[in-house]
């Protein structure tokens, strides 16, 4: 285990800790003759107990002002899971509740229900998948008109769960720029060694048309990354379904880009699963068989944050200084 000091010139006056074994210490008493004062082992014992007291306590308080800590290091871990980046969508529709089963003749709810949106059910969900999966590195970008990167892959408990929290702050906008949000979760796998699975959630409820040059690259990061690609498509109330092939030959892209979308992640030549959660229930349902489906082993760096030192030090200084205090109080005045 390695240290380092902030201001190592101050050990330079580590010599001062030899004053107490020089002279006395104390005020001079005037006897009429040595030879009348009895033997005093005691008082001898306690007297070199005093001065290495103080000379502990001036070492331990330079070495304290000197700053001492303990370097940020990184430790190679090795556990079972994935690296995994959550795409999720905050667009203005997210905002808006589930319904129930997304068909025309789904009952609407009455009059002062509230119910959770979107938003609100896939971050709960979202939240219990990431506390079970404690294995996992976990990474978050948002998306509407831009990308917002929220978390870097890490694997701390804490910090992922309030990354999934500050998701949900403030309204959404109107646009859902899908392609700009998936170059940007894809580019947190670079300069990373591929030492397990990788996974890119994809969590949205709506689409759009992605320009040539979007799409080589998205294709281009997924292969040179190998990353598997899960969506779990948020079905808005009666809209198409990515599943759902379009009637009409023209402008199939226009009409219905969440199967035109699908259709461009089919042909990706890495992994790829869709999923459509049309209620809660469907969506917890798919966020399950996402937890099934990737628990490789994973190879990670952990960095571990500097520690400082000096508080450890300041105590030891203390601790010194209290029997100094005592042994004053029980000195004999003349």
């Amino acid at each position: 285990m390695s240290f380092a000091l902030s201001h190592p010139l101050l050990l330079l006056l580590l010599p001062l800790a030899l004053l107490p074994w020089f002279g006395a210490g104390r005020p001079r008493r005037v006897y009429p003759a040595l030879a009348l004062l009895p033997e005093d082992p005691l008082s001898r014992w306690l007297s070199a107990a005093e001065r290495l007291l103080a000379s502990i306590a001036i070492t331990a308080l330079l070495v304290a002002l000197s700053g001492p800590y303990r370097p940020e290091v990184e430790i190679e871990r090795v556990g079972h899971g994935a690296q995994m980046m959550v795409l999720m969508d905050r667009s203005r529709s997210m905002d808006q509740p589930f319904y129930g089963k997304h068909t025309a003749t789904a009952p609407l709810p009455y009059l002062g229900q509230q119910l959770e949106t979107k938003g609100q059910v896939a971050r709960r969900l979202l939240s219990e998948f990431a506390a079970r999966r404690a294995q996992d590195m976990f990474g978050m970008v948002i998306f509407s008109t831009k990308p917002i990167q929220v978390l870097p892959l890490t694997q701390k408990p804490e910090i992922i769960q309030a990354a999934i929290s500050a998701a949900g702050i403030g309204r959404g906008l109107a646009e859902t720029d899908v392609g700009g949000g998936l170059i940007r979760a894809l580019q947190f796998f670079a300069d990373r060694p591929y030492t397990g699975s990788r996974i890119l959630l994809l969590i949205s409820d709506g689409a759009a048309t992605l320009g040539l040059a979007t799409r080589a690259r998205i294709q281009q990061l997924a292969q040179q990354h190998r990353v598997a690609l899960y969506w779990l498509y948020m079905r808005t109330r009666n809209s198409p379904g990515i599943f759902d092939s379009p009637h009409r030959a023209e402008d199939p892209e226009g009409l219905y880009p969440q199967w035109s979308l699908h259709q461009f992640f089919r042909s990706l030549e890495t992994p790829y699963r869709a999923y459509t959660a049309e209620d809660p229930q469907a969506l917890e349902q798919a966020i399950r068989d996402v937890s099934s489906l990737q628990n490789l082993p994973l190879h990670y760096l952990e960095t571990i944050p500097r520690r400082d030192l000096h508080r450890g030090w300041y105590a030891a200084a203390a601790l010194m200084l209290l029997p100094l205090t005592a042994l004053r109080w029980v000195e004999s005045r003349q």
